[in-house]
């Protein structure tokens, strides 16, 4: 899907459709570096 985006991405988790809750830690730890991109004006 990031693929057929603008500007799209992806994180990678261990989990499975929910993976917020399969895999919280890698899940926000992605969600937070993508925050912190948008907040900074560095998302490509």
């Amino acid at each position: 899907m990031s693929t057929h985006v603008q500007k799209g991405g992806s994180v990678t988790t261990d989990g499975s459709h929910l993976s917020q809750y399969d895999d919280a830690e890698g899940y926000f730890h992605g969600l937070i570096i993508f925050i912190k991109d948008v907040d900074q004006g560095d998302f490509n």
